[in-house]
């Protein structure tokens, strides 16, 4: 049962809160968990965990959002658009993080 802005209860998170939380998690796996646990931490292993993390976190985003037609009232943007833009506001600083306390070979 989806409601609109105006009928949600107040236990019920916005949209955009909900893709935060979801990209949080995935940022948090896969920091938290995948990549210190490599046993060859080189850029381009790394990128490509990246990029299926991100694919995983994209699915969530479009099963929970894609084709209903719900506009985020953020910057007015659609599901995939805000996802990816959140996905990366929360990956970029902890891709710094990550690559200045531990030793990554870019090769």
């Amino acid at each position: 049962m989806r409601l609109e802005p105006s009928r949600r209860t107040p236990a019920s998170m916005s949209p955009e809160a909900t893709l935060l939380c979801v990209n949080s998690v995935f940022v948090a796996f896969a920091f938290l968990w995948v990549y210190p646990r490599l046993a060859e931490r080189r850029l381009h292993l790394m990128l490509r965990y990246d990029i299926a993390i991100t694919g995983a976190a994209m699915t969530v985003a479009g099963l929970l959002y894609g084709g209903k037609g719900l506009g985020f009232t953020f910057l007015d943007l659609p599901w995939w658009a805000f996802s990816l833009l959140s996905l990366a506001a929360l990956e970029i600083p902890a891709w710094i993080l990550f690559l200045n306390t531990n030793g990554v070979d870019e090769e």
